[in-house]
Parts: structure tokens; C-alpha cells; sequence
């Protein structure tokens, strides 16, 4: 067995010359936003937690989030990081992250993310800075002998600038059509 080793300069330097840009516009999860679509099937599981601060302080979805105590249908960060995160749930943030404004992501998510009311702040950070395309259930087997987690697939197209301020602004988020199969 052959094992390479590369560093993250050379990824990055090798991404940017790819991608046709500038090695230093790849600073941060700021200025990422480069593609137009993004397909991705997540690593699931409480057994692979991301525990590094230095990780969760890049995402909104790394830190704790509360329920606001007078709208308490919504959500609220905080300050404080969680503890640890499965990574399912960094992947779908860093995947809006890299998407350009109007770019669509189609990413297979555990349905517990979709429905369990623990992951609710998971759906509002979704729905505030993504339009929600579809959701496709798939069948339980899909993944078996070596997964029996029951999936979904999530189309998403992300939000531009404008329309989240146009949102947060108005305090109305746009109606559009979902497909829910």
C-alpha cells in the first residue's frame, strides 16, 4: 500500500489552479463561494464527532444555537461552540459555503436532520440562507449491508445576498414551491 502525502498548500495551491483563480482568494469560508453545483454524500454518525474548536468556530452550524424565548419557533445562535458535531452537519454548511449565490447543492442527509425536533436550528439556518427545492425520500435499503440510516435527498439552491436581506428585511421569506417525495 502506497501512501501520499500532500500538503494543504499544495491542495490549495493545486484547487486555485484548477478552479482558474488566485491562490489567495481560498482564504476562509467567506470567500470559498466558487461553485455552481455540488453532489454530495456525507459521512453520517455520532462515532466520527468534530471536536476542534478551531473547526466549529467556522461554522454557524458549530456553534450552540437557543430557542428564541419570544418566537419560539425560532432560532438563535449563540456565542459558545458545541462541544462536538456530527459531521453531516458541518458538511451541509461547508457545501453552501462553497457554492457561488444562485449555485445548487444535492446532498443525501440522515432524515433525523430533516424531521427530529433536536436539528431545528439546522432546518432555520437551512430555509434563511437557502431555497429548498426538493426533498426526496429514499428507500431504507439504499445503503445497506453497511447502512441502515433511512436518507433523504435535499436539492437546495443558495440565496443571494440580496434575498437574504430582502428576507431578514421584511421579516417574509419568499413562496416558492417544494417538492416533498
Amino acid at each position: 500500500m502506497t501512501v501520499v502525502v500532500i500538503s494543504s498548500r499544495r491542495i490549495r495551491s493545486d484547487l486555485a489552479k484548477a478552479l482558474g483563480v488566485k491562490e489567495s482568494s481560498l482564504r476562509n469560508q467567506n470567500t470559498i463561494g466558487l461553485f455552481d453545483m455540488i453532489l454530495s454524500n456525507p459521512p453520517f454518525g455520532s462515532k466520527i464527532p468534530i471536536k476542534d474548536p478551531n473547526i466549529l468556530e467556522q461554522y454557524d452550524l458549530g456553534y450552540i444555537w437557543e430557542k428564541d424565548k419570544i418566537d419560539r419557533t425560532r432560532w438563535t445562535k449563540t456565542n459558545r461552540l458545541q462541544s462536538s458535531v456530527p459531521p453531516e452537519q458541518l458538511f451541509i454548511e461547508r457545501c453552501i459555503q462553497l457554492l457561488k449565490p444562485g449555485g445548487r447543492l444535492g446532498i443525501v442527509l440522515p432524515d433525523s436532520i430533516l424531521g427530529a425536533p433536536g436539528p431545528g436550528y439546522i432546518r432555520e439556518w437551512l430555509i434563511r440562507n437557502t431555497r429548498i427545492v426538493a426533498s426526496i425520500d429514499l428507500h431504507v435499503d439504499t445503503f445497506q449491508p453497511r447502512n441502515g440510516t433511512q436518507t433523504s435527498v435535499l436539492f437546495l439552491v443558495k440565496k443571494t445576498h440580496q434575498q437574504i436581506n430582502e428576507e431578514e428585511r421584511t421579516g417574509k421569506m419568499a413562496d416558492y414551491p417544494i417538492l416533498w417525495r
